[in-house]
């Protein structure tokens, strides 16, 4: 148990050195997690060092920005961000305002900054771009500066694998438990064109592939020791089909439901990878809370692992329309023909309900598939021999065959 001591008033920043946060030795990860945790609670900031991003790629971003700014302002107030849906773009000087959360305080003057917005890109037919999500879809790239998309993009990656990785650094410190896994299966593919001779997992080996940053940290390193690929092969994956659709050569990861459906619908014949079929064995669409709870208020845990079994057996077995409205109102863009292929889809590959669990009920949890997975990511060097699996999760919940009998119907 981690104990926690108030916090003081601040008197300094903290720096955070992270080289322990990559040690496969559990003490040192836990030892750095819990100096993020503090520096939340105590100090609201903190910086990190020995944080695993290249000093070049970071050097070249210094650079572009220089670059970028020593425009003339006509070519960067082309590029404004009220241009874009996205709110990515430039703002001049002074044309922000700090807000005051006082509506009786006087207007503070105008910022002494000018500043270049980049979102996370997106493809147009995204939900989070259709919906106008502040900083998701469209970015604007000055035509000036060659290749200054593609290093900002690189850095963009680079920070967002840095922030996730601090974010479950944070994890680590709240003594997180699985209790349930709604997939049996996780939905994880790679796509290739069809007829290019990427016909199978192996085939791929030592070609480009584009992959997020998170993908790094959890497939990617099953990849690496089931088929040898090397992080030579990355490309940064922008959750855009364009350079896929452009390039024949082109390997992109994806989601079983959704990029597969969208791709042969623009025309594309592609060939896709499963990697839960090559033997990827992690559990997926997880429900997590924290031991504190588990201990403390086991009946309510229960009580919410039940309702999300029922919720899945209702929607794959039963009437999906309620849930599909929820998925409407939510993306009212979403087309029926793409809901009713996800459907289709889990059932089609036991995406949820295969192996244990139709046995056990959806939801199902083993030790021999826990062990099975951590022995592929210390075989990776992502987990120590030693670490203590058996505290990742509990199957106190699950197992119980819940929800089972409204399989009866099934289709």
């Amino acid at each position: 148990m981690i104990v926690y001591t108030p916090p003081r008033a601040p008197t300094t920043i903290p720096v955070i050195d992270l080289s322990g946060s990559f040690s496969t030795d559990p003490g040192d990860r836990k030892e750095i997690a819990w100096e993020i945790h503090k520096a939340c609670r105590e100090t609201g900031f903190f910086y990190v060092s020995n944080h695993r991003v290249p000093q070049a790629l970071i050097d070249a971003q210094f650079a572009c920005a220089r670059r970028f700014f020593d425009l003339p302002l006509e070519q960067k107030t082309a590029m404004h961000m009220r241009q874009s849906p996205a709110a990515a773009g430039y703002a001049p000087m002074e044309g922000q305002i700090l807000d005051s959360q006082d509506a009786a305080s006087e207007q503070a003057p105008p910022d002494l900054k000018e500043s270049l917005y980049i979102a996370m890109e997106l493809p147009d037919d995204h939900p989070w771009a259709m919906k106008r999500i502040r900083s998701y879809g469209h970015n604007q790239w000055p035509a000036a500066l060659p290749g200054f998309r593609e290093q900002t993009l690189a850095y963009q990656a680079a920070m967002r694998e840095l922030g996730n990785h601090v974010f479950a650094m944070l994890a680590l410190s709240l003594e997180l438990v699985c209790v349930g896994a709604i997939f049996q299966k996780d939905p994880q593919v790679l796509i290739a064109w069809a007829r290019q001779g990427n016909d199978s997992l192996a085939a791929l080996k030592g070609k480009p592939i584009m992959i997020s940053a998170n993908a790094r940290a959890n497939y990617w390193q099953f990849l690496r020791v089931k088929f040898g690929y090397t992080d030579d092969q990355i490309r940064p994956y922008t959750f855009s089909m364009a350079p896929f659709l452009a390039d024949k050569a082109a390997i992109m990861q994806g989601y079983l439901t959704n990029e597969p459906f969208k791709l042969e619908k623009s025309g594309a014949s592609i060939v896709v990878h499963l990697l839960a079929a090559s033997g990827y064995s992690s559990y997926a669409n997880v429900i997590e809370t924290s031991w504190k709870l588990v201990n403390e208020k086991p009946d309510l845990v229960q009580r919410f692992v039940n309702a999300t079994i029922e919720g899945h057996c209702s929607y794959l077995y039963g009437d999906p329309g309620p849930g599909n409205a929820l998925i409407k109102k939510d993306n009212p863009d979403m087309p029926d023909e793409n809901i009713a292929y996800a459907i289709a889809t889990l059932k089609q590959h036991g995406i949820v309900d295969s192996g244990d669990s139709e046995k056990l009920g959806i939801g199902a949890m083993i030790d021999a598939r826990w062990k099975e997975f951590h022995s592929t990511m210390v075989e990776a060097g992502v987990y120590a021999p030693d670490l203590d699996v058996s505290r990742a999760y509990t199957t106190r919940f699950v197992n119980k065959k819940h929800g089972m009998q409204m399989k009866s119907g099934r289709s």
